[in-house]
């Protein structure tokens, strides 16, 4: 058996880590089931043999396996290295919204697949409630909001705007009559978001809404208020 041994000497600068990538090479298979488990390692993550064979074609030559997996395991060790380096680099604020937003789609592939799932057993399907509790008993924790959510309609006015009193009436009122008053003088207001159907989260009301803050939310984004 012959042992190629490839250090990943560009990346050294990127990181106090030092990158090595060992890759074994038999006389049969690229990657032979008698080998150590893994096929890289970047501090505590582990780049095991069988994820890579997966991605191997059926009948690929061994010349052409080793070049793939050389390949695959470098870039797989360059973005190993990055993301500790971003871990450590980054704000904590910046990786909690990113923490949130794998998440969130975390959450987009798990219900997209069981949907795909169900609808792949056949159009007939028929979903009980026990079914679906059961599901969501199981999966309670990609259920959860990391923060609140609101459905609401503002307008921010200019300091000088003279009909106040009718917008307030009829943001409150909001019949058709309303809507169309309110669209037709939208170009004088600072901002608005008439499309009370959307839920918008907490964050993003608080930085478009000034006078809210995080301290006073509780207190105004709460079942039908109106200030």
């Amino acid at each position: 058996m012959k042992l190629n041994i490839i250090p990943l000497r560009y990346l050294v600068r990127c990181s106090a880590l030092m990158g090595l990538v060992t890759l074994f090479v038999g006389c049969g298979s690229f990657l032979t089931k008698d080998e150590p488990g893994f096929l890289a390692r970047v501090g505590e993550n582990y780049l095991y043999r069988d994820d890579v064979a997966k991605l191997l074609a059926k009948g690929i030559s061994k010349e052409d396996s080793a070049s793939f997996v050389t390949n695959y395991v470098n870039n797989w060790a360059s973005k190993q290295l990055l993301l500790d380096k971003a871990k450590i680099n980054l704000p904590e604020e910046k990786l909690a919204e990113y923490d949130a937003l794998v998440a969130d789609y975390r959450i987009d592939l798990y219900t997209r697949a069981y949907k795909e799932a169900l609808v792949q057993q056949g159009g007939d399907t028929v979903i009980s409630s026990s079914q679906l509790n059961g599901f969501y008993e199981r999966e309670k924790e990609n259920f959860k909001l990391k923060e609140k959510i609101v459905k609401l309609r503002f307008v921010e006015l200019p300091k000088q705007f003279l009909n106040q009193d009718a917008v307030i009436s009829k943001l409150k009122r909001f019949k058709k009559n309303d809507i169309a008053y309110l669209d037709s003088i939208g170009v004088q207001f600072k901002k608005l978001n008439f499309n009370d159907s959307i839920w918008v989260s907490a964050t993003r009301i608080i930085q478009e809404i000034p006078p809210l803050t995080f301290e006073n939310a509780n207190k105004h984004l709460k079942k039908i208020t109106i200030f």
